[in-house]
């Protein structure tokens, strides 16, 4: 109950505080939400969070990630960023995230509600998000009916469905290149990495993580992934080559440029994680380790 009531406290504090800015920014006709900082372990990006109650909202007809729309304008209101002092701490928690197979559920309700309907054609955001509850579900094989074989299976279902986004949206099988930057194609080049890693086929993984600089080349995500595989196959000039990319000055953290799942731990100036796999890199490239 302390913490709990600390938390409100805090809560109160910061909102008396704005109080005065939010007002003035509500009185705006033009306005119509306000966004803030989230903070999930080492991650950070943007949820709107303060809302013009004129305003008719309704919430969109989805099985699963529910979308916030107004009459005529849909999701394309404006959204006003509050100071990064203002931000909202969350957790992996509840009931929600506790429910058993939740990941796996979502992306079968969200195939059967878009695919027979044949509304994922006109549906980027649930395409996106059927491969990624695929994503966050397929490694759970001891709990799969089929084990290691449904995982990788839902794994290539990852991998169908991010490749239909990228193809759908940049026309990425007959260019192999993305028509315009694009955070969350450059998080599905990763998740595809990732489940191509999962069925054994490294030579795609590594693919699409190069690929995944395209999309943003002020990220560095990609790059941790990278020098990680590195290390794990002992090519430490490798590394190096991607590790000082890591630590250059001039790649910060992009956040709030960039906002979409933005990794701490991935940019020199918001963690300690980047020097230290640099570390390791040159000491062993150092000793006579080659690629």
């Amino acid at each position: 109950m302390v913490v709990i009531g600390f938390y409100v406290w805090m809560l109160m504090n910061n909102y008396l505080l704005m109080k005065p800015l939010i007002g003035k920014f509500l009185q705006i006709h033009q306005l119509i939400a306000l966004i803030l900082q989230q903070i999930l372990e080492i991650s950070l990006y943007f949820r709107t969070w303060l809302w013009n109650a004129k305003l008719p909202w309704f919430f969109q007809n989805d099985k699963r990630h529910e979308t916030i729309h107004l009459p005529d304008i849909g999701e394309n209101f404006q959204r006003v960023s509050l100071p990064s002092s203002f931000k909202q701490i969350i957790t992996n928690d509840g009931e929600t995230w506790f429910a058993p197979m939740k990941f796996l559920t979502d992306a079968l309700e969200l195939e059967l509600d878009k695919i027979p309907t044949n509304k994922v054609l006109e549906d980027n955001y649930h395409l996106w998000y059927i491969a990624k509850s695929y994503n966050d579900a397929y490694r759970d094989s001891d709990n799969l009916p089929f084990g290691q074989a449904h995982s990788e299976e839902y794994a290539r279902r990852v991998i169908f469905y991010y490749t239909q986004y990228l193809n759908k949206l940049h026309n990425f099988d007959q260019t192999q290149h993305p028509t315009q930057l694009d955070d969350m194609g450059y998080y599905a080049c990763i998740l595809m990495a990732d489940a191509y890693s999962w069925i054994g086929d490294q030579e795609k993984q590594v693919y699409f993580l190069e690929k995944a600089t395209l999309f943003n080349p002020n990220r560095n995500e990609h790059y941790i992934k990278l020098a990680l595989h590195y290390q794990s196959k002992e090519q430490y000039n490798n590394m190096v080559s991607i590790t000082t990319k890591l630590i250059d000055v001039n790649r910060p953290n992009p956040f709030p440029e960039s906002s979409f799942l933005i990794e701490n731990s991935a940019y020199y100036n918001t963690g300690t994680f980047c020097q230290e796999l640099h570390n390791v890199a040159t000491s062993f490239s150092q000793n006579g380790y080659y690629s």
